[in-house]
């Protein structure tokens, strides 16, 4: 897209025409071609189109409370440039658990599971399940994050495993919005 930087009797030119169209963004003044939305009944678009109907939504609602707006206001960087595009951003994104590591498992008291969640803003909580080799529930409970790594998780076990054979580890992430992202590791 040409881009104009300083204003000169041939820039209005454009203007009067109906196949380009000058505006203004972010202190530059921009002129690009006309664009017409295709018609398009496909199931995909509308997807689409209703989940960002629902981040709108979601984000001028969230936005409303003084605290969400404000933690929102620091997300505002050179390509989210406000607060609603922030919050729409981290409604659309889900979290990601990129690692569950057993390095410090042992079965003992106070052993450490350690997880790596991600998200394009922030994950509010990581919860862990402990399952035995028949999937019952052994221990659950939810992750601290880890003050100088805000990416990494910890959860300390509350109970002794003799026999670790099959033991499988499912953590899940949650974002501010409530996407979620599951991960399972098995022993």
């Amino acid at each position: 897209m040409p881009k104009i930087s300083k204003r000169h009797d041939g820039d209005t030119s454009a203007a009067f025409s109906s196949n380009v169209v000058v505006r203004k963004y972010r202190n530059q003044t921009i002129v690009s071609a006309v664009t017409r939305p295709r018609k398009s009944n496909s199931t995909n678009r509308k997807k689409v189109n209703d989940k960002f109907k629902d981040a709108n939504q979601w984000a001028k609602k969230i936005l409303e409370q003084p605290e969400f707006r404000s933690l929102y206001e620091k997300g505002v960087n050179s390509r989210l440039s406000n607060p609603h595009t922030v919050a729409v951003s981290d409604y659309l994104v889900p979290p990601v658990i990129h690692y569950i590591s057993l390095k410090e498992f042992q079965g003992k008291i106070g052993d450490i599971i350690r997880i790596k969640a991600t998200d394009n803003f922030r994950v509010k909580e990581v919860y862990i399940n402990i399952l035995d080799p028949k999937g019952k529930q052994i221990e659950n409970g939810y992750a601290v994050q880890y003050p100088r790594k805000p990416s990494m998780w910890i959860y300390q076990l509350t109970a002794e495993y003799p026999d670790l054979t099959a033991i499988e580890v499912c953590a899940s992430a949650r974002d501010l919005p409530g996407n979620v992202a599951k991960m399972s590791v098995r022993l």
